[in-house]
C-alpha cells in the first residue's frame, strides 16, 4: 500500500487538476488525481525506477523535441515533448529549465521496463525515511488479466475500473450499498410486489400531489436481485472516487439530489404513467456523470467474448464507455422503449455532469485567485 505525504500541492501541467505528494518506491513525486499522471523533479525518475540512467534535459536530448502548451509546475516555462530515450517510443514532457518530467498514466512502468530490457544497472535505492503516519490511499489495484477478472467479465459483461485510488474510506458509498441490499431482502421477504406498489413512484400520483414520499423511497428499492447487483456494482466503481472528491456528507446530498432530478425527469417524460418506478439507477447515473467530469483520466477494461474463454480485451477511457452508455439511453428514450426509466437515467446523468463542471470551474477560479494573490 502506498501512502500520501503532506506538503506542497502543485497544479497538473497536463490537465490542470489537483496533485498531491505521492510516495513512489520511496521517492516523493506529485500524482494528479484527475488524469493519474505524475510529475518527477530532476533525478527522481531514475531513483524511483531504481536504475542508473540520465533523464536530464540537455541540448542533445531536446534537439528533436516539440514545444507543447503545457507549463512546468515549478518554473512555469513551456514543456517539451520528447522520447525518454532515442528509439524508445515513450514520449514524455520535460522542462528545459529544471529537467522536471511529466509522465502520463502507465508511462512510468513502460520507462522502467524499457531501461531494464536494455540491461541498465540497478541503482541503490534511498533508505526508508522515518515519517509521521500519513493518510492511506484506499482501493485495491485491479489485476485486469487474472482468471477471476476474466470469469467475472465472462458471466456479467461488466467493465472493470483500472484503479483510481482514493484518500478517504467511502463510508457513504458502502452504507448506501448495504442499505439498498437490506431493503431488497426485507421486500422479498414481505412480498416484493406489495413493496413496489406501496413505495414505488407513480408519475400520475406525483403530478396530483399524492405520495410525494415516493421520491425518496423509490430510489432505495429494486425490482430484483439482478437489478440491485447491476446498480450497486456501478455505485461501488464510481461512488468511492466521487465521495472522496466531494466529502462524505456532500456526496450523500449530491446522491439524493441526482435521484430527485432523475425522478422529476421520469415524471416529465411520462406524466400520465400509472406504473410504479423503483431503483437507484437515476441517482447512480448522476454519480457516473460527475465521475466522467472529475476523473477524465480514469480507465475501464471491457472484454468481448465469442467462444467461452476466447475474447478480445479492450481498454478505454471511462468517458468513452459512459459516452456509449448515455448515447444508448438517448436512443431508447427517443424510441420510448418500455420497461426501463430511460429519462431518469438521462436526468440523473445531466445533473451529475452539471455538478462536476461547476466543481471544476470553482477549482480553476480558486487557483487563478491564488496565483493572482501570490503575484502581489
Amino acid at each position: 500500500m502506498r501512502r500520501a505525504t503532506s506538503g506542497h500541492r502543485r497544479k497538473c501541467p497536463k490537465c490542470g487538476g489537483r496533485t498531491a505528494p505521492f510516495d513512489l518506491e520511496n521517492v516523493e513525486v506529485d500524482l494528479c488525481f484527475d488524469c493519474m499522471g505524475m510529475w518527477f523533479d530532476a533525478g527522481e525518475l531514475s531513483r524511483a525506477a531504481g536504475l542508473r540512467f540520465n533523464a536530464r534535459a540537455t541540448g542533445e536530448s531536446l534537439a528533436g523535441a516539440t514545444r507543447t502548451g503545457h507549463r512546468c509546475p515549478r518554473c512555469a516555462v513551456p514543456l517539451y515533448e520528447r522520447e525518454i530515450d532515442e528509439g524508445s517510443g515513450i514520449l514524455v514532457d520535460q522542462c528545459p529549465n529544471c529537467s522536471g518530467l511529466f509522465l502520463d498514466r502507465d508511462e512510468f512502468s513502460q520507462t522502467r521496463s524499457y531501461y531494464r530490457a536494455l540491461g541498465v544497472r540497478e541503482k541503490e535505492r534511498p533508505q526508508q525515511r522515518e515519517r509521521p503516519e500519513r493518510p492511506t490511499y484506499y482501493g485495491v489495484e485491479a489485476d485486469e488479466d487474472s482468471t477471476g477478472t476474466i470469469l467475472f467479465q465472462l458471466f456479467t459483461g461488466l467493465p472493470i475500473e483500472v484503479n483510481v485510488p482514493t484518500r478517504t474510506f467511502p463510508f457513504v458509498t458502502i452504507a448506501l450499498l448495504l442499505l439498498n441490499t437490506a431493503i431488497l431482502v426485507m421486500a422479498m421477504a414481505g412480498g416484493l410486489g406489495r413493496w413496489v406498489t406501496d413505495y414505488g413512484m407513480v408519475p400520475d400520483d406525483i403530478l396530483h400531489g399524492r405520495r410525494l414520499y415516493t421520491f425518496l423511497t423509490s430510489m432505495f428499492l429494486h425490482g430484483g436481485i439482478a437489478h440491485l447487483v447491476g446498480n450497486m456494482y456501478f455505485l461501488y466503481v464510481v461512488g468511492d472516487n466521487v465521495e472522496d472528491r466531494l466529502g462524505h456528507w456532500k456526496f450523500l446530498g449530491f446522491y439524493l439530489l441526482c435521484g430527485l432530478i432523475a425522478d422529476l425527469a421520469h415524471v416529465i417524460g411520462h406524466p400520465n404513467s400509472m406504473i410504479p418506478t423503483v431503483g437507484a439507477s437515476g441517482a447512480i447515473s448522476g454519480v457516473m456523470g460527475a465521475y466522467v467530469v472529475l476523473f477524465p483520466g480514469s480507465r475501464f477494461v471491457i472484454r468481448i467474448f465469442w467462444f467461452f474463454w476466447y475474447h478480445v480485451k479492450i481498454p478505454m477511457p471511462a468517458w468513452v464507455y459512459f459516452g456509449f452508455w448515455i448515447a444508448f439511453q438517448v436512443v431508447c428514450a427517443a424510441l420510448d422503449l418500455p420497461g426501463i426509466a430511460w429519462w431518469a437515467h438521462l436526468g440523473g446523468f445531466a445533473c451529475g455532469v452539471a455538478v462536476g463542471l461547476t466543481l471544476r470551474a470553482l477549482d480553476r477560479n480558486r487557483e487563478e485567485l491564488s496565483a493572482a494573490t501570490r503575484g502581489y
